[in-house]
């Protein structure tokens, strides 16, 4: 699974609106989620501090500002991963606000497509003692 999800990563340096850079984003967020469901209510995912090191969070993060692709399921699922990412932390100040806005907006039922991983997003986050 490790070389899978390093062949993930890989793709992140090449953002673009194909559909293997979408399947990629998709791989991380389903690894992501595999973790966050492994552990307990307000546990922190045990993948957070690997992706810290190796980049991964800072390059979602590089996408997710770039806004400039076309397939805007990216952006849903790098604002989950992230999310989950931070499962029972805090969001970086640096961009944490803007995760936790676009997320809501996302999960608001009064729009045309809901993104129901939004829901399961916030609610990691909202394990977090420091919220």
């Amino acid at each position: 699974m490790d070389e899978i999800i390093s062949k993930m990563k890989k793709r992140l340096d090449e953002p673009n609106d194909d559909d293997s850079f979408f399947t990629a984003i998709r791989n991380i967020f389903r690894y992501v989620l595999i973790f966050s469901e492994k552990v307990g209510n307000s546990e922190q995912n045990p993948v957070k501090e690997q992706f810290e090191t190796d980049g991964t969070i800072d390059k979602l993060v590089q996408i997710f500002e770039f806004d400039k692709l076309k397939n805007k399921k990216v952006y849903q699922l790098i604002a989950a991963s992230l999310a989950g990412i931070y499962k029972a932390s805090q969001l970086p100040s640096k961009f944490g606000q803007q995760i936790t806005t676009f997320l809501k907006l996302q999960s608001n039922p009064d729009i045309e497509q809901i993104f129901i991983h939004s829901i399961l997003a916030i609610s990691w986050l909202a394990e977090c003692q420091g919220i």
